[in-house]
């Protein structure tokens, strides 16, 4: 996710990359749909940066691997998103 920032996003949203201190995906056993969970380090009340994360978050999977599923962006304060993909 880090280099997809890097390189093909807007400037805006490559400032996400630094934010991102983890990524996990998963795929259950028995299903197609993927279950992400980004952590994230904002400052407090960041819920628009959380948020933004998420739809980045899904348009990379969905553009760069084609599948579907659910990220959860997860912030040391109280700042969280979730976003289907």
């Amino acid at each position: 996710m880090r280099a997809y920032l890097a390189s093909i996003v807007p400037e805006g949203d490559a400032a996400i990359a630094i934010h991102v201190t983890s990524v996990r995906i998963r795929v259950p056993a028995g299903s197609a749909r993927g279950e992400a969970v980004v952590r994230v380090y904002y400052g407090v009340a960041e819920q628009e940066e959380a948020d933004r994360t998420a739809d980045v978050f899904a348009h990379w999977r969905s553009s760069v691997y084609g599948d579907h599923g659910r990220v959860d962006v997860l912030g040391p304060a109280k700042a969280t998103a979730e976003k289907d993909w």
